[in-house]
This record gives structure tokens, sequence and C-alpha cells, in this order.
């Protein structure tokens, strides 16, 4: 070998590796095969991304709080309560939730399933096709369909307690004058009430009546007498504290009489049919449940949609309370906890 050979030889060749060669070909492995055997590098594919967005969201938010002022209100008056009281934008739909759920719910129980459930999504889901792809409706269609309906509820409750309550919370419709204060007339019932045969509750309900709220007035209230119109009269005579065996077990010594307790302790079976059927009725009609539970096992499967019958279950007690049913169980006044 010359002089001149060596000079023009400045590279070697030490081997060949086998796999994809770039992140196109990787995003093509991961939705024929669902996986890859390469990764590509967060940056620059992911945060170089992620640093135009926030480029583009900062200029318009620049832009939009050059063009309008924030929407701030009088100095706070601690001799004068606004009404309706609003809590900030983002807390909107918790005090909405507050209308149809107890406020240890809708305050602390429901706020942390979702923080809960979006924290174990990344050790739920092990689907993989159309990851490192924006929207893959296709491949991932429970996945953004559920999280998509959960965002909807979320910000539909929010515009509800932004634009739909007035004075005392009660709803107004846009072209209605909050001037004129609306003054609650609807009766509410529990279903507990209605299993359980309460006479001013399952009478009244089924029947068309109404019942007289505590605090409001009516020329014509109706009129039961106690245990006359009761589905299940001898239930009610019958007084927790006078049977033995049952005034020794807590919580279920707190209740009046047999009539309260059949009425929740059918609703809670009814919320106990509610899950389990909700984890049964996929398997059993859907092949797309079977395969989810195949390749996810059973603990995921369980967890995943216990959370989505969960959701469903809220916006189930949000549609029964505008056709008058206002808790499913209620517990002794003392514990101050309703479902």
């Amino acid at each position: 070998m010359n002089r001149q050979e060596t000079k023009e030889r400045n590279y070697a060749l030490m081997g060949v590796v086998e796999g994809p060669s770039s992140a196109s070909d990787v995003k093509r492995d991961v939705a024929k095969n669902g996986s890859s055997d390469d990764k590509v590098f967060v940056w620059p594919y992911l945060v170089f991304m992620e640093l135009i967005a926030m480029v583009v969201m900062s200029l318009v938010l620049i832009l939009i709080s050059i063009k309008f002022n924030a929407p701030l209100e009088e100095i706070a008056d601690p001799g004068k309560t606004p009404n309706p009281s609003r809590a900030p934008w983002y807390f909107l739909g918790l005090q909405e939730l507050l209308v149809y759920f107890d406020p240890w719910i809708a305050g602390v129980l429901l706020p942390g399933v979702i923080i809960i459930g979006l924290m174990l999504i990344p050790y739920l889901d092990k689907n993989l096709k159309g990851v490192a792809r924006w929207f893959s409706l296709r491949d991932r269609k429970f996945e953004v369909l559920t999280f998509g309906l959960g965002i909807t509820m979320w910000f539909g409750l929010i515009i509800i307690g932004q634009f739909f309550r007035g004075p005392s919370w009660e709803w107004y419709w846009p072209w209605e004058s909050w001037k004129l204060h609306k003054v609650t007339q609807v009766t509410l019932y529990n279903v507990s009430e209605l299993l359980g045969g309460d006479p001013t509750g399952a009478v009244c309900y089924f029947s068309g009546k109404r019942r007289l709220n505590p605090g409001l007035t009516s020329s014509n209230p109706v009129e039961v007498e106690d245990g006359k119109h009761s589905l299940w009269p001898h239930l009610e005579r019958h007084k927790i504290r006078s049977i033995p065996l049952l005034a020794r077990i807590p919580l279920v010594r707190d209740f009046d009489n047999l009539r309260d307790l059949v009425g929740n302790g059918l609703s809670l079976c009814l919320i106990g049919a509610y899950f389990i059927l909700g984890l049964y009725l996929p398997l059993r009609f859907s092949p797309w449940a079977r395969e989810y539970l195949k390749t996810h096992g059973y603990v995921r499967y369980t967890i995943t949609f216990l959370l989505f019958w969960m959701m469903m279950a809220v916006l189930l007690k949000i549609g029964l309370r505008f056709i008058g049913i206002k808790y499913i169980v209620t517990f002794p006044i003392q514990y101050k906890f309703n479902i």
C-alpha cells in the first residue's frame, strides 16, 4: 500500500446492524406488528414538536392578553355576597356536581377517582397500535372515545355552571332575566324510598302527585297517612332498635325501621348489579371485550371497565336528577353521606 492510497482511505466499515433505519420505519413497524424492536430519541422527534406547539400557544396567549383585559370584578365586599357565587372556571365542574351528588362524593371521591384513573393509564393501556400518531381512532377506538367522552362531560359541566346557572344556582336559559328569581318547585325522591315502599315517596312518585318539600309552601299538599299506602306495611311497623339481632350491628341500628333498611339494601344491590353486569355483559356480547381481556389480563380489564362504568354512572345520576330522583341510597342523617 503506497502513501497516496493511504491518504484516500480515511474510513472503514466496522459492521452492519439489521433494523429500521428511520423514524418513519419505526412507525410503520409499530402499525404493522403492534410493536417495534427499535426506539427513536425523544429529541428531536418529540421535543421539537412540543417546542413548536409551546411557542405557537404562547404567541396566541400574548395576543389575546394584549387585545382583551382580564375579566376582573370589583373589590370583594364582605358585606355583600354575590348571587350566584361562582368558583373559578376550572372548578365550576366540581361546583355543578354538587347539584347531583353529596359534597363528600362531588368534592373528594370523584376528583380522587379521576386523578387515580389518569395516573393508572400508562399501566392499564398495553395497546401499542397507533403509537406516535395523533388521534389514531382506527387503532385506538375505545381509548380515544372514552377519554373524549370524559373531557366532553367535564367541559359540559363547566359550560352549564358558567352560562346556565343564575341566582341561587337555579337553571336559567340564556334569554331569561335574572331579575325574576326562581323558586324550586320540583319535588325530589330517592330510589330507596321507591324500593322500600315509603308512602310519601313511592305513591306520590308513581301516581304523579306532589309531595310537600320541607321549607316550601303549597296550597295543596299531599296528605298520606303513615303506613296506609306503604307497599310493605308490616316493615315500617318494626323498629330496628326493637330487634335485638339488628340493634347490635353498627350502621344498621341507626335506621329507623325495616322499611328504610330494606329500601337502602335493595338500592345497594342495584348498584352492585350495575357494576357486575358492566363487567359481564361486554364479555358476553362483544368479541372486542374478550380480546381485550385476553391481551390485558383480568386485573387490567376489571380496573379499566370499573373506571369506565363509574364515569357512565355519573352521567346516569345526572340524568336521574332531571326526572326527579335525588339519591340512590340514603344513609341515616348523622352519617351525612348519600349516594
